[in-house]
């Protein structure tokens, strides 16, 4: 299942809303801090519910992480 954070890309990266140049070093230092077990995915209900069912793993990307459950989700997280 996709779990991916994009709001954790770097201003510089975003393609969808532009800033001025000089607004990106401020927007960078207040990113949020990516963390496996706490950090939302931005991908809907169904996603972040199956990221929070018992026994699921994520992976370590924030950007591109996945979720995955059952005897292949460690090879695959």
């Amino acid at each position: 299942m996709p779990a991916a954070t994009p709001y954790c890309l770097h201003p510089k990266s975003w393609d969808s809303i532009k800033i001025p140049d000089n607004w990106i070093p401020k927007v960078a230092e207040h990113l949020p801090v990516f963390d496996i077990n706490k950090t939302p995915t931005a991908l809907g209900v169904i996603p972040e519910t199956f990221r929070n069912w018992p026994q699921t793993l994520r992976s370590n990307h924030p950007i591109s992480s996945v979720s995955a459950r059952g005897k292949f989700a460690r090879v695959i997280t």
